[in-house]
């Protein structure tokens, strides 16, 4: 193991951050009014009304809400 401050000829150099190049991140879409983000998961509440995940989501929280199912 290396003294403090110095580099063995396994330990990679740290790059000087005063020297490197930042990247430019992507925007951040804007939020879907009619799907707000739920701020303690960071996630949608409900699928958006347009995927069809939204039939699977009603599903489940009729069962949830203890709604007998339908007979086939």
């Amino acid at each position: 193991m290396p003294a403090q401050g110095r580099r063995s000829a396994e330990t990679p150099a740290v790059a000087d951050p005063s020297t490197t190049e930042t990247a430019i991140l992507p925007a951040v879409p804007a939020a879907n009014p009619a799907n707000p983000i739920n701020a303690s998961t960071g996630y949608p509440s409900r699928p958006d009304p347009s995927d069809p995940a939204t039939e699977v989501w009603s599903l489940v929280e009729r069962a949830q809400a203890g709604e007998p199912r339908r007979s086939a």
